[in-house]
């Protein structure tokens, strides 16, 4: 498992990076993929190391993809008044000072 595990880690980063552009999300994806395959293992023990490896990569894509999903069907809400009145922000304090004054 430690090997196929190890062999797949390039393709967990690949995937991160394609799916859900964040490199940190590899970590969490083969995590869930050697649980995944963990199970897998306990079921069909007399596997070959090459079918672990495609097991495991092809848990890694899966779960890549739903997690990407998972993001974009994310509610957004809002106006564009209340995404401006974000980006303007407060005045600096020299500028409220002369605002006062006058």
């Amino acid at each position: 498992m430690e090997a196929a595990a190890n062999a797949a880690w390039p393709y967990a980063v690949l995937c991160a990076w394609t799916y859900l552009n964040d490199h940190a999300a590899a970590h969490d994806i083969m995590d869930l993929s050697v649980e995944n395959v963990s199970g897998y293992i306990s079921r069909h023990a007399d596997c070959s190391d090459k079918k672990l490896l495609s097991r495991t990569k092809s848990v890694i894509k899966r779960r890549a993809q739903q997690e990407a999903a998972k993001r974009n069907r994310e509610i957004q809400f809002g106006s564009l008044i209340d995404m401006e009145k974000l980006y303007i922000g407060q005045p600096e304090a020299e500028q409220r000072v002369y605002a006062n004054r006058t």
